[in-house]
């Protein structure tokens, strides 16, 4: 593992030659250490990456990523809700799907590395699975490099594999899964990165891949077309567009459900509840307690997830 870092961070060390690494950060910690200063040192432009793991509580930004945080906090109360909403989410649903429904194979578009206080997807998994196999897929350099350091262990795997592109996200899967048996699909907040027919498209691709029985965990940005939380939502959009962060979509729930294709058949969010569409993070717990009403932040009832299985 600490050779693979080795050669993915050759040119950092010379570029950060002079760059005073902290003591008592062990091997992994002094290659990671340089990888930051490399990174820094040849881009100026904040990362969707480093911007999505400074909002799970990275205390040691980047420069231009806290500029981004910033401008965040300047129009969303608590904007760490973007990320921690849908990231405490995903931890529930595939707890869910391990503990309760059997399932042994996860795909999983996140590397973000969380804080302590949040226990990695992986470990949600394998805490209630010993058995299970586990494959983080992802294509920002970055990540993959942090992933490898800090989340591969026996039965996890990192993967160099685009989200967007359902063929390359499970061909790069197949390395380690059987797909011809059902799995579990995590694939972030994809959706609210593309517009309304790549969404449907994508997921359409998906649900043809994958067996009978597995599950696509869904989650997007939603915001009503007015009122304070669309212009929050506009807010976002635009600081995202200033800093080259690529585009991001606010749809309501309604608009979220219509992306859906029609052999996507969605999981009762609660107990009690019938199967339906997108619910807010804060409201899917599938074992309860039943959630139907109190208090949410802005920002993590912006964030809306579904999770579907493929008949």
């Amino acid at each position: 593992m600490i050779d693979t870092l080795l050669r993915d961070t050759a040119t950092a060390e010379a570029s950060a030659a002079t760059a005073p690494v902290p003591p008592d950060v062990g091997e992994t910690g002094r290659v990671l250490y340089l990888q930051r200063e490399h990174d820094h040192r040849h881009s100026l432009l904040p990362s969707p990456f480093r911007v999505a793991q400074a909002l799970l509580g990275d205390p040691h930004p980047y420069e231009s990523e806290q500029h981004v945080l910033n401008q965040l906090w300047d129009v969303v109360p608590v904007p760490g809700e973007l990320a921690l909403a849908p990231y405490r989410c995903h931890g529930r649903v595939v707890r869910y799907l391990a503990a309760q429904a059997g399932h042994r194979r996860f795909v999983l578009a996140d590397l973000t590395v969380p804080p302590p206080s949040l226990t990695p997807l992986h470990a949600e998994v394998h805490r209630y699975t010993g058995d299970a196999t586990t494959v983080y897929v992802g294509s920002d350099p970055m990540a993959l490099t942090h992933a490898r350091a800090l989340l591969a262990e026996p039965c996890v795997a990192v993967e160099d594999g685009n989200v967007l592109d359902p063929d390359t996200a499970m061909t790069a899967a197949a390395e380690h899964l059987d797909l011809s048996l059902p799995v579990v699909v995590q694939l972030g907040t994809a959706i609210s990165h593309c517009n309304d027919r790549t969404a449907t498209a994508m997921l359409t691709r998906y649900a043809h891949l994958l067996a009978p029985g597995s599950v696509v965990i869904v989650s997007a940005y939603t915001a009503p077309a007015a009122g304070p939380r669309a212009r929050i939502a506009r807010a976002v959009a635009d600081i995202h567009h200033r800093h080259g962060l690529g585009p991001i979509r606010f749809r309501p729930i309604a608009a979220l459900d219509n992306l859906l294709p029609g052999n996507m058949i969605p999981l009762p969010s609660g107990p009690g509840r019938a199967p339906g569409g997108f619910v807010s993070c804060d409201r899917w717990w599938p074992t309860g307690p039943r959630i139907d009403s109190g208090p949410v932040s802005p920002a993590a009832g912006m964030v809306a997830t579904v999770a579907v299985t493929i008949p």
